[in-house]
């Protein structure tokens, strides 16, 4: 077995600008808008999954839901409009010096096959190793196949990839990127390994340049747009026993909400953005005070700067 110089990359938040998996949930909104009402189950699977209760292979399928209903021109399309705009260009300048010193590049992430294999179509990108999704007679289904692309499981694609190859890997010359610890065991298969955006006494720490946005801070706009429809779809539901006009304002705003709050996950880390759906107790406050005229209290007061001071530590990231 020959020895050859690898370049392993991780996809989300790495090589590209924001999480596929909210991307893609947000493109089965636009193409499906009546199915918003996915959006609680869908958090609900998160949160247990967060919590440590369920799997990721349990928790993972839910954000596919839309998956039996799109073609692969419509994967396809997800991938020409969604993610190939979202490539970071410092990260792909990398890649394009990497490939132009005779390194093999290969993607490896625990999103998708389906979508993530159309990178192929970059003349830069060899080989896309990723979590593989049911595929029927027709389509693919929103259930997991064999194990997710994660962690250890990274590693053990890699190695039945360089089995198939013939070849082994070049230790001292080849590299890693990615964006997460959690891809320690795919780290130690090389001597570079490069953590974007992050620190890790055993890794290279790189950070891509900012690219232009309509604004730098647009993610955590999206997140606090999210939380004040939250709070105006309670508002209505406070009226919706009386009124199912109100009702169903109640509900267009959450629906809503979840579409601000899934682009801005896309565009900003969860530990950054999730924290500012925190403001919907203070706006829910405000519309107690000033629409239901419900007092504020001294304890109230101080709850409401401790949840403001809290969200501002937690989302301030330089």
């Amino acid at each position: 077995m020959t020895k050859t110089k690898f370049a392993f990359w991780d996809v989300d938040h790495t090589f590209l600008r924001g999480d596929s998996m909210l991307l893609f949930l947000q493109y089965g909104l636009w193409k499906r808008p009546w199915t918003f009402y996915r959006m609680l189950p869908i958090f609900w699977k998160a949160l247990q999954f967060k919590l440590g209760f369920i799997t990721a292979e349990e928790a993972k399928p839910s954000f596919f839901y839309a998956m039996s209903a799109l073609s692969e021109e419509d994967l396809e399309h997800f991938f020409d409009t969604k993610l190939y705009p979202r490539i970071c260009q410092d990260a792909y300048q990398e890649i394009r010096r990497l490939k132009s010193e005779d390194y093999i590049v290969v993607l490896v992430s625990a999103s998708p096959h389906v979508y993530l294999k159309y990178f192929k179509k970059l003349p830069e990108i060899d080989e896309v190793l990723a979590t593989k999704l049911t595929l029927t007679e027709n389509s693919y289904i929103p259930c997991i196949e064999g194990r997710n692309c994660y962690g250890e499981e990274k590693v053990a694609q890699i190695h039945r990839f360089l089995e198939r190859r013939g070849q082994t890997i070049d230790y001292e010359h080849s590299c890693a990127y990615s964006d997460s610890i959690s891809d320690m065991p795919m780290f130690t298969l090389v001597h570079h390994r490069y953590l974007v955006r992050g620190q890790h006494p055993e890794l290279e720490p790189v950070k891509w340049k900012k690219e232009s946005r309509l604004h730098p801070h647009i993610g955590k706009i999206w997140m606090v747009t999210s939380a004040l429809m939250t709070a105006t779809g309670q508002l209505f539901w406070t009226w919706g026993a009386e009124s199912i006009f109100y009702l169903g304002l109640g509900f267009l705003c959450y629906g809503g909400g979840a579409i601000f709050m899934i682009r801005g996950l896309s565009l900003e880390k969860l530990s950054v953005a999730y924290p500012m759906m925190c403001l919907s107790y203070v706006f829910a406050i405000g519309y107690g005070y000033w629409i239901l005229h419900e007092p504020i209290t001294l304890n109230k007061l101080i709850a409401l700067i401790l949840i403001v001071s809290g969200v501002f530590l937690l989302s301030h990231e330089r």
